[in-house]
């Protein structure tokens, strides 16, 4: 499993970039080992993906509690994709589609399978984007994990 978890308070409706090149691996925000890249020789099929988050007063990228609370509707009802070499291995879709509600996510932590598992390269840099549907103007951190398997080339 892959993660990167941020804070989107003050997040406009512009592009976010989920995974940035500068993004060091750190236990608890990332476990990608170069910011967008996977370390070489390690590919991955994604075959679930899931966004969780956490909207209590004060939580930190660190102190949150994960799938505690709803994504914010400007999270939600944003779009999401992820691309390679400029262009998308998959297309835009609601953040929706990967998220359940606290009350679903307390009967089950499942992420959401793909129907098509989504191969990605150790070669090339992960273009992970998230588009709010509206301006983040409340707390809110979020987590996006990826689930798959992982191929190491000798």
């Amino acid at each position: 499993m892959y993660y990167r978890r941020a804070d989107a308070n003050g997040y406009g409706t512009g592009t976010q970039q989920v995974l940035e090149a500068k993004t060091d691996p750190e236990v608890g925000v990332t476990n990608f080992d170069g910011g967008n890249k996977l370390s070489k020789g390690k590919n991955f099929i994604i075959t679930g993906i899931r966004f969780l988050a956490d909207t209590t007063a004060a939580t930190t990228v660190k102190g949150s509690t994960y799938g505690k609370t709803d994504l914010p509707a400007a999270l939600a009802n944003g779009e999401f994709s992820i691309g390679q070499k400029g262009k998308d291995i998959l297309s835009p879709a609601p953040v929706s589609s990967f998220a359940r509600t606290a009350k679903q996510h307390e009967q089950s932590n499942d992420f959401i399978a793909l129907e098509t598992p989504i191969f990605v390269s150790s070669e090339h840099p992960i273009e992970a984007r998230l588009i709010p549907a509206a301006a983040v103007s409340a707390v809110a951190c979020y987590s996006f994990e990826l689930k798959g398997i992982e191929i190491v080339q000798d």
